[in-house]
């Protein structure tokens, strides 16, 4: 018998990242162990049109042994505190937490980037103080 889980991780992470962080080790542990494989994922996007969390799905063969092993996978990978595991067991609906690194978060809009005078790539940002301060 197969187990639909989702997995969500709130984590405002871009796709490849997602991808190499989470799905491929995930889709090898469950493989090598022969406890289901990752059958898709998506994006979940705030009203600004930025990722807010993301979601795996999954097809498990052995419900409880590969809970273990996937809360395991995704904690080693860096799954932030508030994620959770979503399934049905005997009938009912079951949220399991998970997650064990603290992440701050930062969100903000493209102006208070500029009124502060920060410089923005990927998960970087940079605070580029005017020479006088720095004398």
């Amino acid at each position: 018998m197969s187990h639909f889980i989702s997995v969500r991780i709130w984590e405002p992470i871009q796709a490849a990242e997602k991808a190499n962080r989470y799905e491929i080790p995930l889709q090898a542990a469950l493989r090598a162990r022969g406890l289901g494989e990752v059958i898709g994922s998506s994006s979940q996007m705030n009203m600004e049109l930025e990722v807010e969390s993301v979601e795996i799905d999954l097809n498990l063969a052995n419900l409880d042994e590969a809970v273990d092993l996937v809360k395991r996978v995704l904690e080693n990978a860096g799954a932030p505190v508030g994620s959770e595991l979503r399934f049905r067991r005997d009938g009912d609906e079951v949220g399991l937490p998970f997650g064990t690194l603290e992440k701050p978060a930062i969100h903000t809009n493209p102006g208070i980037l500029q009124l502060l005078n920060l410089k923005c790539v990927a998960n970087l940002c940079i605070l580029k103080l005017p020479g006088e301060l720095l004398k």
